[in-house]
């Protein structure tokens, strides 16, 4: 009998071992400390290498890092070691469909996520596949869009497009893509998928709020026809100039407005936007930096902008890239020294001005 109390109390023990462990993995993961989490779950599974509670969070924290094929066979095994009517089964579904969408497998990605929401026992995981079946192109609504195959991109225009010369239209974003990516010096894991809306009204009628943005992590772009050549192409390859980025709005629209490759005078867009606005505010650009919302959109766009074409022109491309990966202000002050300061000084005094 002793025996079995003996037993018993070492399983109980395990379980609450587990538990615990969970809850700080799932902490972790809830906070973006996706470094953290693929450390302290690969400790966990040197000692219980078939846990699939730590097998899940280390795939998922790899694959949010962007080694997804590293993360796919801690996925695959708690895939295997869970059972059927537990929560974490469609989660697990849900980021093997996230993986095999970046190694292009789309078929089994779509698959993947109708699993998900057919095993109907967790109601965010459904919600999310749900979510990403539109969002990335998979949707049984997208079958009669038009694709077009370029190097880098595959486009999926909406049936009528409004679009009026598609072999230009494709022509000109794979010069961008090509032009983008060789200055930063970057390869995303998959082709974009570019999708060519003809209205906001239009996207909105399977649940795309608002044209156009993209998605980095995916590659994916969803655009209005007349959008400018650069702008998203720059979020999806920036994206993956560190594994850990850290951004900000201020310098990720920034870079994105910088390379747009409109030719825009942003300066006299500036002074136009400024005229138009109800309130006339004074701007800080450290403000802006360290908060997102504070400012008219034309602060974090437009001025932002022309704040990166500054930096870049006094300090070069590879200054630039390393505050890309982290993108705050303090980062900043590490790689330009006080001089950013004067920078920030200079053009605050000939925007606040006008």
């Amino acid at each position: 009998m002793k025996s079995i109390y003996a037993v018993f109390a070492l399983l109980l023990n395990i379980s609450i071992f587990a538990q615990n462990h969970d809850k700080e993995l799932r902490d972790l993961y809830y906070s973006a400390q996706f470094n953290q989490l693929v450390q302290v779950s690969a400790e966990y599974l040197e000692s219980d290498s078939l846990n699939p509670v730590f097998n899940l969070w280390h795939g998922e924290g790899l694959v949010e890092l962007g080694f997804f094929e590293e993360g796919k066979p801690y996925v695959q095994k708690a895939i295997e070691n869970i059972e059927d009517n537990d929560t974490r089964k469609p989660w697990a579904l849900n980021y093997l469909a996230r993986i095999e969408f970046l190694s292009q497998n789309k078929l089994k990605a779509k698959q993947l996520f109708i699993d998900c929401i057919n095993s109907n026992t967790n109601p965010k995981a459904i919600e999310s596949s749900k979510y990403l079946l539109v969002e990335l192109g998979l949707h049984d609504f997208y079958s009669e869009f038009e694709v077009v195959e370029s190097e880098h991109i595959t486009f999926h225009f909406q049936p009528n497009s409004i679009v009026s010369n598609i072999d230009e239209f494709v022509e000109l974003r794979e010069n961008a893509i090509q032009k983008i990516s060789e200055f930063f010096g970057v390869k995303i894991p998959k082709k974009i998928d570019f999708i060519v809306w003809n209205s906001n009204e239009d996207a909105k009628k399977i649940g795309i709020k608002s044209l156009g943005f993209a998605n980095p992590q995916f590659c994916v772009i969803h655009s209005r026809p007349n959008q400018t050549l650069g702008h998203e192409i720059t979020h999806v390859i920036t994206h993956y100039l560190a594994n850990d980025q850290i951004k900000t709005r201020f310098i990720n629209e920034g870079i994105a407005v910088w390379f747009d490759l409109s030719n825009n005078n942003r300066l006299e867009i500036i002074n136009n936007q400024k005229e138009k606005d109800s309130t006339q505010a004074i701007v800080s650009i450290k403000e802006a930096w360290n908060n997102p919302t504070v400012y008219p959109e034309w602060v974090y766009y437009t001025l932002a902008g022309e704040f990166i074409n500054r930096i870049l022109d006094k300090w070069g491309r590879e200054n630039l890239v390393e505050l890309l990966k982290n993108q705050t202000y303090d980062n900043a002050v590490l790689i330009y020294g006080n001089e950013i300061d004067e920078v920030i000084f200079k053009l605050e005094n000939e925007i606040n001005s006008n």
